[in-house]
Parts: structure tokens; C-alpha cells; sequence
């Protein structure tokens, strides 16, 4: 279900009459139910192959605080540009990003918000977080925050 739009899983439990039915689409194994960023994040197949060493030092983050926000058992608080550096540094695209900022309990990139444009055409240009902020410097907006809080 993980691959499935929004408007195909409605169609799918549009078809759902039972309890049990119901049961079965909400434990199916592609039904994410991530409550923490590190969750999901450390679920995807694109972080698994780059592995988070590579991904923490492209993100801009320190070793140490980086493994920290990603580490499940420590409940550091992302902040949203460190989700978006780290998910630029493991190549995800706007759909994943997007779940990314949700899960992490922010909201999702917005092409009204001058800076999250930039961020957006940055993503799609397939750009590093380092060209990312070169990007948003350029423009005049502040540049992902990757420091500690």
C-alpha cells in the first residue's frame, strides 16, 4: 500500500464491508503507520543502500548529533530543515520528503513560500544539500539549519 496514491487506497477501503475486512487493510504490511521520522526514514530502501554514514556527512549534519537523530532509541527533535537536508542528502524525491515532514510533524514543502520553492526546484534538479543552500543563499533566503538547536 505504501505505493499506492491517496485516491487508490480510498478506492480500496471504499470496497471494505467487514471488521475483519477492515482489520486486514490496517494490518497489511505496506501500511506504514511510522510515528517517528528516524522510523521511516531508516525504512527506505534508498537510505538502507546509501547507508547513514554517507548520508549524515552529505546532509551537513555532525557524525555524532546526526547518528543521534537517527538512532531510534534517542527522541532528539528534528527539526524541518534538518529532515529535508538529510532527505536531500539520501536522494528522496518530493513524495517522500513530503511523508518525511508529516511524520515529523511538519508540513510539506510549499511552492507559495518563496524559500521552500527554491528548495523544491533543488530537489527536482537532483541538487546536494551543499548546491541546495549555494542556491538559497543566492536568493536572499536563510540556508538549511543543520547545527544543533
Amino acid at each position: 500500500m505504501a505505493d499506492k496514491t491517496t485516491n487508490e487506497l480510498n478506492e480500496i477501503l471504499g470496497k471494505v464491508n467487514t471488521r475483519e475486512e477492515l482489520s486486514e487493510y490496517l494490518s497489511g504490511s505496506d501500511m506504514n503507520n511510522f510515528t517517528k521520522f528516524s522510523e521511516y526514514f531508516n525504512s527506505l530502501e534508498k537510505v538502507r543502500s546509501l547507508g547513514k554514514n554517507k548520508i549524515i556527512k552529505d546532509s551537513g549534519l555532525d557524525r555524532t548529533y546526526g547518528y543521534q537523530l537517527l538512532d531510534l532509541t534517542k527522541n532528539k527533535h528534528l527539526g524541518r530543515d534538518k529532515i529535508i537536508a538529510l532527505s536531500i542528502a539520501a536522494g528522496l524525491d518530493m513524495k517522500e520528503i513530503r511523508r518525511g515532514l508529516e511524520i515529523g510533524g511538519y508540513s510539506p514543502l510549499y511552492s507559495r513560500d518563496r524559500r521552500d520553492a527554491v528548495i523544491i526546484f533543488a530537489v527536482n534538479q537532483g541538487l546536494d544539500v551543499m548546491k541546495t543552500n549555494e542556491l538559497l543563499y543566492e536568493h536572499g533566503f536563510e540556508i538549511l539549519k543543520t547545527i544543533k538547536d
